[in-house]
């Protein structure tokens, strides 16, 4: 894939522009060669910057590229200077080149992103807060050639979304071809065997009669005699005949009891094993049941009490009905769920149960956002004004206050969302 020549370049910030203008930085990552800024401007939109060195390239796409996390200086340093800043103004110097500059700006704050896509010399710096980071050590740029656009130029048909397009394909359909849904076999028949061996194991196991050894030894010792070679693995000699008398029955007992609980491991067993035998022969292929929900999962398990949300696509919400819930939901939580503060309105939390390595998309933020909003404030007057913010950080970056009884929590890394109140 060929790099983009400068009045390619030209023309992408125009149209970039015209795009982009007002969108509000959500979130910035990289998996060392993409970087990928998340913008929202009416839907959430992605400008990708590779860094290839022979063919750096910016595109904008309107659905997340699989492009994994990894924790680089200049990512963090835009997160902490440049989230939740507005894009501004997106230019090209005639006389820099193959450099654009983008700045973002929100009242006083703001941050100057300086992306020089140069074949063999791409780099991008970032300014903010009186400090600079560069994704590689600045240096020298070679001289500008810009060639004068003739008649018939690709620079005149150039469209950001057929670029988007090709690069999009060139970067991932090897990840995507790979990531493909495989045929998998048939788990029973293997499961049957694992069953099938465990209950040969056990049945094994039950042939033996230790309890009968050990209730013969405390028998035998009730007796005057001299304890026999026969009981010698048994019988501890460091110990007296009477402590010796009293382990014996003791072990004998809870052999027994323990050879109860497997005795009913074996008929559950059992049955396990005639269900799926039954179950091969009537089906061919496994049968698909319903998943328990990973809500009601949740609250089962930390016995707590509360109200979820469906988001759909594998996406759930949970809302405790009390602080103490709220916290104990929290503290199961998995550490790449989200957690969600109406800020300003203590108590006002939820959690967005999500599949590993998934994004949660602005829509369904909001959606949470509302329900929380309805669920904590039901029956009273909303006094929020056009808009209210929501808190959101992943539950690996919360952690209660010990000891505090109103469920207050500190938190680190969040996002901050913007909504109308009723819109």
């Amino acid at each position: 894939m060929k790099s983009l020549s400068f009045h390619q370049l030209k023309s992408l910030s125009i149209w970039l522009q015209e795009r982009l203008l007002g969108a509000q930085l959500q979130d910035v990552w990289t998996n060392g060669q993409v970087i990928v800024f998340e913008f929202y401007r009416q839907q959430d939109l992605f400008l990708c910057v590779d860094m290839m060195p022979n063919t750096p390239m910016m595109v904008l796409l309107d659905q997340k590229p699989p492009v994994e996390k990894k924790p680089k200086p200049l990512t963090i340093f835009l997160k902490s200077h440049a989230a939740n800043l507005r894009w501004a103004e997106l230019t090209v110097e005639e006389n820099k080149g193959r450099i654009l500059f983008l700045e973002l700006e929100s009242g006083p704050r703001n941050c100057q992103i300086e992306f020089q896509l140069i074949p063999r010399a791409a780099n991008v710096l970032v300014r903010a807060g009186g400090k600079q980071i560069s994704w590689n050590k600045p240096r020298d740029l070679p001289p500008s050639q810009i060639m004068p656009v003739e008649e018939g130029d690709d620079a005149e048909i150039f469209d950001g979304k057929t670029v988007a397009d090709e690069w999009r394909k060139f970067r991932f359909q090897k990840v995507q071809s790979e990531n493909a849904p495989k045929n998998k076999e048939d788990p029973r028949p293997r499961a049957l065997q694992k069953k099938l061996k465990a209950l040969e194991q056990i049945r094994t196991q039950l042939q033996e009669d230790p309890a009968s050894r050990w209730q013969e030894l405390g028998e035998f010792l009730k007796g005057p005699t001299p304890v026999t070679v026969e009981f010698h693995d048994l019988y501890d000699g460091k110990r007296s005949r009477s402590w010796n008398l009293e382990n014996a029955f003791r072990q004998a007992k809870a052999i027994k009891k323990k050879r109860e609980g497997t005795l009913l491991r074996v008929e559950k067993l059992q049955q396990e094993i005639s269900d799926l035998q039954a179950d091969i022969e009537l089906h061919s292929t496994p049968q698909t049941m319903a998943p328990t929900s990973s809500a009601s999962k949740l609250m089962k398990k930390t016995g707590s009490k509360g109200r979820k949300l469906d988001l759909g696509d594998g996406f759930e919400a949970v809302l405790g009905k009390s602080a103490r819930d709220n916290l104990a939901i929290l503290r199961q939580a998995r550490a790449w769920d989200l957690w969600m503060h109406l800020r300003d309105y203590p108590g006002a939390h939820a959690i967005i149960l999500r599949p590993k390595n998934r994004e949660v998309p602005r829509s369904f933020i909001e959606d949470v956002a509302r329900w929380l909003l309805a669920e904590s404030f039901s029956g009273k007057k909303q006094a929020l004004g056009d808009r209210y913010e929501v808190v959101v950080a992943e539950c690996r970056y919360v952690r209660p206050i010990k000891g505090d009884r109103l469920g207050r929590v500190t938190y680190h890394h969040p996002q901050v969302y913007s909504f109308a109140a009723n819109s």
